[in-house]
């Protein structure tokens, strides 16, 4: 084999270049002042693009009669639940909760749950594409003609 051989050490030039680049060129020494580090931890304002909730299924009126709590039915009184779900993968409501029914104590709250779990499907928000299981559905059932 052939002896090593060391390369040819480069000539310096020092002043400016002799034509304009827009790519930076190399530099012939200098000393900076900065300081810093690419390193940090935070959460910013912005989460990308959400959605809320998107209703995939809900029931006729007449379909809530069977979920209408009996005593009111037979007296002929109409109401409202409004009753916030988790929405499931499968499109199912669960871990429902009232959060109000018109008129108090006449049952209209645990019959919204049951409508709202058996009747409605709906699809989760979204967050940058991707499903997001914290958000729930807030749903208004309304029992009756004259349900307020």
């Amino acid at each position: 084999p052939a002896p090593r051989e060391q390369a040819p050490e480069p000539e310096l030039v020092v002043g400016v270049a002799p034509i304009s680049s827009a790519t930076p060129g190399m530099g012939q020494g200098g000393e900076g002042t900065g300081s810093g580090t690419g390193i940090g931890a935070g959460d910013g304002p912005g989460r990308g693009v959400r959605t809320g909730p998107r209703n995939l299924r809900q029931p006729a009126p007449l379909a809530l009669r069977r979920y209408h709590p009996p005593e009111a039915l037979r007296r002929g009184v109409s109401g409202t639940a409004v009753v916030s779900c988790r929405i499931r993968e499968d499109t199912v409501l669960d871990q429902c909760r009232v959060l109000s029914e018109t008129p108090p104590g006449q049952g209209f709250g645990a019959a919204g749950i049951a409508a709202a779990v058996a009747e409605y499907r709906f699809r989760p928000g979204m967050i940058d594409g991707r499903p997001d299981y914290d958000l729930r559905a807030v749903i208004t059932v309304r029992f009756g003609r004259n349900a307020p």
